[in-house]
């Protein structure tokens, strides 16, 4: 059973100078506009539709590699779930952010974490559940539902009950296209990281992988970040 719509989010917030404390701090906006339907599961969101978002240097992690967290603040009861949510990135991610770099951060109903940068239109990196955030004008990422069915249709022709346990990525990159459940792949600028597909079962455990640019991003940090948004102990929330 997959979460109600209160339970996700998919946030898209402009990233600022950092303050004096070398913190960013800004706004951020559900992507899509939510209708209103008169039913808090539905017209809710996990901290709101416009919650406060912050970036601070955090503890290192359990093999001390060095982290920040990312910190999405509700500031009222209205349509929030939650009073506020957090997760970890690699620190050197939080490094190539520049002031207008556009940060989308997502929650799925599987509680898939997933986040991308984009910088003046072109994608700079993602990790995580890639399939919900915006990857630019050159990246497409998604799962190939039709595909599959066609695929297990075959093998059910000598198993009935036959069905896959991983769903491959399908990503299609300036033109190329790949089918992925796990590995490495280098597509025009893109460093590309497919640490696994979606898991089967109930709901089911998101995909988790990584695309960089570089220089403008390292592998290595956007790779450790797509991990961290993989661990579901990483994922905390304040209730009210």
């Amino acid at each position: 059973m997959v979460m109600p719509r209160c339970g996700t989010f998919d946030y898209a917030a402009v990233i600022p100078d950092p303050n004096d404390a070398g913190a960013l701090e800004c706004r951020a906006e559900q992507r899509l506009p939510v209708s209103s339907l008169g039913d808090e599961l539905a017209d809710s969101r996990l901290v709101g539709l416009a919650p406060s978002l912050s970036i601070a240097d955090a503890e290192s992690s359990p093999d001390h590699a060095p982290r920040s967290r990312v910190t999405l603040n509700a500031g009222s009861h209205e349509r929030a779930s939650v009073a506020s949510a957090s997760f970890h990135v690699d620190r050197m991610l939080v490094s190539f952010l520049r002031a207008g770099d556009v940060l989308y951060v997502s929650r799925s109903m599987c509680a898939g974490l997933g986040l991308s940068i984009l910088r003046e239109g072109q994608l700079i990196a993602a990790a995580g559940d890639i399939t919900g955030v915006p990857l630019g004008n050159d990246v497409t990422a998604r799962y190939p539902g039709a595909l599959i069915d066609e695929a297990e249709a075959v093998f059910r022709r000598h198993d009935p009950k036959f069905a896959f346990d991983e769903t491959p990525l399908e990503l299609n990159v300036m033109g190329t296209r790949r089918l992925l459940s796990r590995g490495q792949m280098t597509a025009g600028p893109f460093n590309i990281l497919v640490v696994h597909g979606f898991i089967r079962g109930f709901p089911g455990i998101e995909l988790c992988a990584s695309i960089a640019r570089p220089p403008l991003c390292s592998p290595a940090a956007i790779n450790v970040t797509a991990n961290l948004l993989a661990d579901p102990l990483a994922f905390t929330m304040r209730q009210w």
